[in-house]
């Protein structure tokens, strides 16, 4: 799927168009690590089996 940002930036050329594709793309990966490591924050467990 194509960002429309990155589609803007192909058909302008623009280095501030670019660098706005860059912020978006960087808000959506750290959108999804979040999502994604839900389940590796510490919880309180002890793992040496104490």
């Amino acid at each position: 799927m194509l960002d429309e940002n990155w589609v803007h930036f192909t058909q302008t050329g623009n280095i501030f168009d670019y660098l706005k594709y860059k912020q978006n793309e960087q808000g959506f990966k750290a959108e999804n690590d979040t999502e994604n490591n839900k389940g590796l924050s510490y919880k309180r467990t002890d793992n040496w089996g104490e």
